[in-house]
């Protein structure tokens, strides 16, 4: 008699802890269906801001390559009017319509690259000594100095 008690009372033990947790499994997954659904309507309303951006985005690109072209086709028009052919009313010498300060800016532009990049070999901490004109025995000399002192 005590051993079907006992026996009977192990299956109603069983059987209970088989229907608990059978209504915590239902508990977990209504939680992780809500949680799912969640996530869903975040993914989209992401997307949505995504696309929003996106659209934002290329506008504001055709706004700037239109006026980007409205630019160059002014700045076009007032170099051509300058260039045109015909006599020149400014004061300049013998009517020129170009001066010599570019190409003596463009040349030291160039003596500057070069004493910039013999710089940087000491990371721009020294100023390498280098007169003008900058021919390759004098660079070379630079860099040679400014090695003795690293």
């Amino acid at each position: 008699d005590d051993r079907q008690k006992t026996s009977c009372l192990n299956k109603l033990k069983l059987q209970a802890i088989k229907e608990n947790s059978k209504k915590k499994i239902n508990i977990i997954e209504d939680k992780l269906k809500k949680t799912h659904k969640k996530i869903g309507k975040g993914v989209k309303k992401t997307e949505k801001g995504a696309v929003n951006l996106a659209n934002k985005v290329g506008d504001t690109k055709k706004k700037i390559d239109e006026k980007g072209k409205k630019i160059r086709k002014s700045i076009d028009e007032k170099v051509s009017n300058f260039f045109k052919k015909g006599k020149n009313i400014e004061n300049v010498i013998n009517k020129s319509k170009t001066t010599g300060e570019p190409p003596l800016m463009n040349s030291m532009s160039y003596f500057f690259a070069i004493k910039n990049a013999i710089a940087s070999m000491k990371n721009y901490t020294s100023n390498p000594n280098l007169d003008a004109p900058a021919t390759p025995e004098k660079i070379l000399m630079s860099i040679k100095d400014l090695k003795s002192k690293i």
